[in-house]
């Protein structure tokens, strides 16, 4: 990076370029008995980092806080070179501003009908089509997802007790139906791939 950057000063160009660095997926080592990332819906695999280096723009360095993914990348280029988009929307956020506090971050596993999770605030559900149980972490105090509060139930569980109100569920509910049941077989392995890898997590 240190050279790349060098060679822009000598170009001339480094004042006017906006440098942005992010990962495009992370890599399980065995935290939850997985390897890779193709079908690995916990943090390891899903936190990449994400960096922004634009000359002139920020005073040390700042951090966005909040939840992000990696939609957030093209509105936030955007509005640092000037522009806006007119008749449209970004599925993402510029991380110049405050992001939502009730945003929902969305993720699918590589391949079809494997994997769905959500994180909404700390609280992160994980969705196995029946496969496994289905998982829920409270991030705040388990960032290492050690300890699944659906317990052995899974999504069997008491969903009217304080701990398994699961506000994201109904949300993947919606999420399924439009990733995989409103598209022809012959889109929908394409479409889950290039959103388990879209919509990356950053930090």
């Amino acid at each position: 990076m240190k050279n790349l950057i060098e060679q822009y000063k000598e170009l001339g160009l480094y004042e006017e370029t906006i440098f942005v660095v992010f990962g495009d997926h992370g890599e399980a080592f065995g935290e939850h008995g997985r390897y890779g990332h193709e079908n690995v819906p916990y943090e390891e695999s899903l936190r990449v980092p994400l960096l922004i280096h634009a000359p002139g723009w920020f005073e040390g360095s700042e951090r966005a806080e909040g939840l992000s993914n990696l939609t957030d990348v093209l509105p936030t280029v955007i509005e640092m070179l000037g522009y806006e988009l007119k008749n449209g929307n970004y599925p993402g956020y510029s991380l110049l501003h405050a992001l939502p506090e009730d945003r929902t971050l969305m993720f699918s596993c590589f391949y079809e009908d494997t994997c769905l999770a959500s994180i909404e605030g700390s609280e992160k559900y994980i969705h196995y089509f029946d496969k496994r149980p289905d998982e829920f972490f409270d991030l705040s105090e388990d960032p290492l997802e050690q300890e699944n509060l659906a317990g052995d139930g899974g999504k069997e569980a008491d969903e009217s007790s304080e701990v398994f109100r699961f506000p994201a569920q109904e949300a993947l509910r919606w999420w399924r139906q439009r990733l995989f049941e409103r598209q022809d077989p012959g889109r929908r392995t394409k479409r889950a791939r290039l959103l388990s890898q879209v919509y990356r997590r950053v930090y």
